[in-house]
């Protein structure tokens, strides 16, 4: 049994628009999904699905996750190169 957690639409790059300048954008949906992983995964696991590619993540690893994408806009933790 699998549950819905969140939609969000954002965007990809255009792979088909070979601008360096300016590379076309498309809206693109991505969802994320809980689910019992068996024997894989232990136990619950997430789907990210982009379009028609999905990555599953351990809990250890969503929390891995979690803890980057909490932090990623924090220049003093991640300062720009």
């Amino acid at each position: 049994m699998s549950t819905k957690i969140i939609e969000i639409e954002g965007k990809i790059w255009d792979k088909e628009d070979n601008s360096p300048i300016n590379p076309r954008t498309l809206k693109q949906q991505l969802s994320l999904t809980r689910f019992y992983g068996g024997l894989t995964f232990k136990g619950r696991a997430i789907q990210i699905t982009v379009g028609k590619e999905a990555i599953l993540l351990s809990r250890k690893q969503s929390r891995e996750l979690a803890y980057a994408l909490k932090d990623c806009f924090d220049d003093e933790l991640y300062p720009s190169e």
